[in-house]
Order: C-alpha cells, then structure tokens, then sequence
C-alpha cells in the first residue's frame, strides 16, 4: 500500500524493454579497495549519481549509469530541470536485504517490492541480477528510471516549490510514462467497458490509488495531459499541480480535465487488444 510517506512501483505489465549499454562517459571507480565484496559501499560515481552495492553487484553499474544520466538528461531538457549535485543509487543484491533497508509503515513488506524513493537525495532498487522470479533484469532497469523521475520531482515540487507532497496522479503519473512503463490496455479496457472509470482527484488518495489500478490510470493521465495541453504546461502542473488553470491556462478545472481524460480513453482504449 502507497502511504504519503511511502511509495512503491510494481511493473505490472511491460510492452517494450529499453536497450542497454555502457556510455562513452562511464562512471569512475571510486571504492579504492575498501571493505569486503557483500558490503554495500561507494562502488562508482558519475556526474549527478553515486551507485552503492556489494562488489558482485558493481557489473551492473555502467548499464544504470548509462540509462540514468541519459534519462535525467532527456528529463531536463523537456521539463526545464537541472541538478547540480548527486542522487545516491543503492542496488541491494536480494530480496531480503532490500526489504529490510526500506521504509515501510508496518513490518509487513510486500514481496512484490522491488524500488523506492522517498526523497531527493537517494533511491533503492533491488539488483537486477537478482530480482526472479518476481521481476525480469529488464524491468528492473525501468523501476530504476522510474524512482530516479521521483528524486527529481521531489526536487522540483518539495525543494524548489516548497510543496509538501506531490498528489498521487501526477507523482506516479510522471514517473510511470517518462520512464516508459506502460499500462496494461485490458485493465483499462476492462474498466471502460465496466463503467468505472475514476475520477483524478480519487487518485490523490492513497487506498484509492492502490486499489483501483493506480499505477495504470496515473500513466494515461500523465498522456492525455501532454497529448493536450504539451511539455510546458504540464512542467507547470508539476510544480503547482493544486493551480489547475495557473498551470494548464485559463478556463480549465478539474471538471474539464476529468471529462477530457474520459473522451480520451474511450478513444484510444476502448478497442486496443
């Protein structure tokens, strides 16, 4: 369950895996030796990450690196973001491990838990050399995209704007389509098909979201957003996402936005297979 202090992404349905590889400019090794190979230390840096893992785990550090200076660069550029310090990268190399340096409101950590962000300066992600049967080392690399857009939205919303917290429709939303996790069309078909299409102030509450296919609405609300109203609106809504028409222009409420992302939809979900 997704509290406000505590958020989590579980890949439910994935329709393309990013290539990977080593970037021209790898990060540098800066362990120097210390410590034994199952610590989680220091292992390398690069200009805005600093990657923390056991040593066998220390192999998959160029392809993160690549995917996550990539994607904040990608990032910045669309939204005007930029960040001139670094964000800790901590790969755990089990379940277990991983699960036991988490926060989570109650002991009881779901199994299917494998990253989390909660706040600007440090993301956790199970390695992807170890994360079946619950999860493929392609999707992994996705979750770490996806919490490294919610160390930078934290950033822009609670450091820089002095907000609280993002709501939950836009948080996830952003996270979920920039780090091109897709939903899974039949759910959402389903509900269309149903009559239960929620609206988007529902989603800002926590049980809602949960319960009611958050993650895959939360994805297509961040679409329809940009299909409609473009990049520099919706970095706007980012920032202030309470001032609806100070973001995305005059005239336009939660009641338009509701109806807008209903049309849109039915439109390009109502037959999808």
């Amino acid at each position: 369950m997704i509290s406000t202090t505590c958020r989590r992404f579980i890949v439910t349905s994935l329709t393309a895996l990013l290539a990977c590889g080593c970037s021209s400019d790898k990060p540098t090794d800066t362990s120097g030796g210390t410590g034994t190979d199952n610590q989680i230390i220091l292992r390398s840096s690069s200009p805005h990450f600093n990657y923390y893992c056991t040593l066998g785990d220390a192999a998959v550090i160029d392809t993160i690196c690549t995917l996550l200076e990539s994607n904040l660069a990608r990032v910045s550029t669309l939204y005007g973001y930029s960040i001139d310090d670094t964000i800790d990268v901590r790969i755990y190399p089990d379940f277990e491990t991983f699960h036991n340096n988490v926060e989570w409101p109650t002991d009881d950590v779901p199994a299917t838990l494998v990253g989390q962000c909660v706040d600007a300066d440090e993301i956790k992600i199970i390695s992807p050399l170890n994360s079946e049967p619950i999860n493929s080392y392609g999707e992994i690399l996705l979750v770490a995209i996806h919490e490294t857009l919610h160390a930078i939205h934290f950033r822009v919303f609670v450091v820089i704007a002095g907000e609280t917290y993002p709501p939950n429709w836009i948080f996830e939303g952003f996270g979920s389509f920039e780090a091109n996790i897709r939903p899974n069309p039949d759910i959402i078909r389903q509900e269309i098909v149903d009559g239960n299409l929620p609206l988007i102030q529902q989603f800002e509450d926590a049980d809602f979201f949960n319960n009611n296919y958050g993650y895959h609405f939360s994805y297509t609300i961040f679409e329809y957003l940009l299909s409609e109203y473009g990049y520099a609106k919706v970095s706007t809504l980012l920032r202030y996402p309470s001032r609806i028409e100070f973001s995305l222009g005059e005239g336009v409420t939660m009641e338009i936005l509701n109806e807008g992302w209903h049309e849109f939809l039915i439109a390009n979900y109502s037959n999808q297979t």
